[in-house]
């Protein structure tokens, strides 16, 4: 598959959110004191579990960082 940007996409919509190009994600937290809740990113979680961030650690143990080939020259 070659390169797309969204701008060039057909199968995005009128507000430019399509499989191709759109993340959903689901805020979980939930404040059980009179107390500020730090929310960050780690409270953010996504539908499409094959998306993570670069330095994602899945709750397996292992680092996706250690995961991926990298190739150094």
């Amino acid at each position: 598959m070659s390169m797309r940007y969204p701008c060039d996409c057909n199968a995005c919509g009128d507000d430019g959110q399509c499989k191709f190009y759109s993340i959903e994600f689901h805020l979980r937290a939930k404040c059980m004191s009179d107390e500020t809740l730090d929310v960050t990113s780690k409270n953010l979680y996504n539908s499409n579990h094959t998306v993570v961030p670069v330095d994602f650690i899945y709750f397996a143990g292992y680092e996706s960082s250690k995961q991926r080939s990298t190739d150094k020259i």
